[in-house]
């Protein structure tokens, strides 16, 4: 293009005016977008220009440049927009526009006001999420990580919705963090933390087994930081079965592990149940094997009644358990049982008893008490002499070395014979040998009220010699005669 004041007369400089096909615009992406939020607004149409010249766009009254992609598509990236519905504009020289039929509207963002609970398990749990009032054109979706669940709307700032089943195939092995959001189409909430739970097993209840009466104290432990940590000890229980109690302990034993400890409730008759733990009714864990409920238990008598440690001690009752898990205290202490049937199981006493040790079930508040009565190990004694003639008679002396709950002997006990025993002095005692029938060793102890002591010597029976006469009858008086 050439320019002249008189018609004939024209300059020497020259000027290129372009000629472009008409620009249209067919579609913006997004057609509706978060106010206050920075983003990239994609524009498709015909004819956009491509050339070393920039393109412009302006989006409301905001002018700004535009990046061909094609001469098809723009990018225009836009800056924080106010609330509102935007025309969308084109312009290759920034005097002819050309605007979109389609509007962008601009809306405020959901805002997460709380979440509640904060906390749940994959396809378990469902929650309720308040958020501040918007306006919503689309469906409403609860996003866990990248996991979507649609919202069920309950208000205009209520929704509620279920915590994706694919949270428990995902890489959350163990318990941990999500980031939480709403989104309403293309617009998404602020973020919050939300806690995934995974239901985990319970290993072993401890004991495995108590009476229909309820009480038992059954111990749990669960290994995982977290599956504990939105809870509150008050907020905890247990169910056995479909009878659910309070936790009565819940502690945390470094790094994590959890122990629990819940009383068995009440049954109406002997069965097998599963045990959970729960928490605001969220199933935390389930034992792997059944709680054994029983007929009630009794203890009756004990066989032998006193001993040392070491002893092994037969407790004769009634619907014990024929395992190992069933507890036994003596004294103050818990001791390891050996069972024989569900009448008889056996224990070891242990050391460093009280005098009378009571002996009781520990899971069975019902069963009664016995009592052992306990004696120090050092319960030796002498025997003096140690042989005397077939026929009895013999004075033997018994002399004790007691310890500090020496129990005093009542009998000496020769064989199978009950034989009273005669006290000298203190620790020291006299009885008398019966007759025996053939000479040899024997056996000898001592007992108390008719139960023997644990510690024994042996006695020699010699062969009687009666003498019927000497031959000769007669010798000298200095001896030496055969």
């Amino acid at each position: 293009m050439e320019l002249s004041g008189n018609g004939v007369d024209f300059g020497e400089g020259v000027r290129t005016f372009e000629y472009h096909p008409s620009i249209s615009i067919s579609l913006i992406l997004p057609t509706r977008a978060t106010a206050f939020e920075a983003m990239s607004l994609t524009v498709l149409g015909h004819n956009f220009p491509i050339s070393p010249r920039p393109t412009f766009a302006r989006v409301g009254s905001t002018e700004l440049y535009a990046a061909t992609i094609s001469s098809t598509s723009l990018s225009v990236l836009t800056p924080a927009l106010p609330p509102g519905n935007l025309t969308i504009s084109i312009s290759s020289n920034r005097v002819d526009w050309v605007s979109s039929s389609r509007i962008l509207q601009m809306d405020r963002a959901p805002q997460i006001v709380s979440v509640s609970p904060s906390f749940g398990l994959p396809s378990a749990s469902m929650i309720t999420v308040r958020h501040l009032p918007f306006h919503v054109e689309n469906d409403l979706d609860c996003v866990f990580s990248t996991f979507r669940s649609r919202a069920t709307r309950l208000s205009s700032d209520l929704a509620s919705c279920q915590v994706p089943d694919e949270l428990r195939d995902s890489s959350f092995a163990e318990t941990g963090f999500v980031q939480f959001q709403i989104c309403d189409g293309s617009l998404w909430s602020n973020r919050v933390p939300f806690l995934v739970l995974l239901e985990q097993l319970i290993p072993e209840l401890v004991p495995s087994s108590g009476p229909v009466g309820g009480g038992t104290l059954v111990a749990m432990k669960l290994s995982g930081s977290g599956i504990m940590m939105p809870f509150d000890p008050g907020e905890l229980q247990c169910t056995f079965g479909g009878v659910s109690v309070l936790a009565a302990r819940v502690t945390l034993s470094p790094p994590s592990t959890w122990n629990l400890e819940c009383r068995s409730p009440v049954a109406l008759s002997p069965d097998a149940v599963f045990v959970s733990i729960t928490g605001l009714n969220i199933v935390l864990a389930r034992s792997k094997n059944p709680f054994l409920y029983s007929n009630p238990q009794a203890l009756h008598r004990l066989i032998p009644t006193r001993g040392t440690a070491g002893m092994m001690v037969t407790v004769i009752g009634e619907n014990l358990l024929e395992r190992s898990d069933q507890r036994l205290r003596v004294g103050r202490m818990e001791v390891r049982t050996y069972p024989i049937s569900s009448s008889q199981i056996n224990f070891l006493v242990p050391s460093h008893m009280p005098l009378n040790a009571s002996v009781e079930l520990l899971d069975s508040q019902e069963s009664g008490l016995l009592y052992f009565q306990y004696v120090d190990a050092v319960v030796a004694f002498e025997l003096f002499p140690s042989m005397g003639p077939q026929s009895g008679g013999t004075h033997i002396f018994l002399s004790f070395t007691a310890g500090s709950t020496f129990v005093k002997p009542t009998h000496c006990v020769i064989e199978t014979q009950l034989i009273p025993l005669q006290t000298n002095t203190q620790n020291k005692y006299t009885c008398i040998t019966p007759p025996q029938t053939q000479p040899g060793a024997v056996n000898v102890t001592t007992a108390t009220n008719g139960e023997a002591n644990p510690t024994r010597q042996r006695f020699l029976y010699l062969l009687h010699v009666e003498l019927l006469g000497f031959m000769p009858s007669f010798g000298a008086t200095q001896g030496g005669t055969p």
